[in-house]
């Protein structure tokens, strides 16, 4: 069974694994409340008892109208929501850099996400994919704290839990 809500723009399964950034892809049980959350590729992709869907959160990306020189900025994001059984999550992008020409502006937008049960907000807002400790990945999230390679929600006994797989870049000074 799946509950998924239908609306947003939606990547089509052809879509080039190469973007994985910027792409979220939510596998969901509905009957089970279970998630998964990653933004690459998984096994789970293929073969998996679970509802999967696309999104690429670029789409959700605002930007302004191009100025005098042809460039444009990124003025926020918008926001869906999905449903997985008695879970819900709040999706929107993040991005490094609002001017596109800055540092990190041309990186892939990243899935950000709030996950709900009920009212009961659990968890984010959580980047999803691969941080590092420099640069600019804390304007989106603090990392690693906040940056979750993938995202497991399920019930058990009775609760809601939520599972991070972290995965970071760390940079030290000698």
């Amino acid at each position: 069974m799946l509950a998924l809500l239908l609306t947003c723009a939606i990547t089509p399964t052809h879509a080039e694994e190469g973007l994985v950034d910027s792409v979220l892809r939510i596998h969901c049980d509905a009957t089970h409340s279970r998630l998964l959350l990653t933004a690459a590729p998984s096994p789970a992709d293929r073969g998996s008892d679970m509802a999967v869907e696309r999104i690429d959160v670029g789409n959700l990306i605002k930007v302004s109208e191009e100025d005098t020189h042809g460039d444009i900025r990124r003025l926020g994001t918008g926001t869906v929501g999905r449903t997985c059984g008695r879970v819900s999550i709040k999706i929107s992008g993040g991005f490094y850099n609002s001017n596109p020409q800055g540092e990190m502006g041309a990186a892939s937008d990243v899935p950000v996400v709030d996950i709900f049960d009920g009212d009961e907000h659990l968890a984010g807002p959580l980047a999803i994919g691969t941080c590092a400790t420099r640069g600019r990945y804390e304007v989106i999230a603090e990392c690693p704290a906040n940056w979750a390679k993938r995202v497991e929600v399920f019930e058990s006994q009775g609760s809601v839990v939520v599972y991070l797989v972290h995965e970071y870049e760390e940079y030290r000074r000698p």
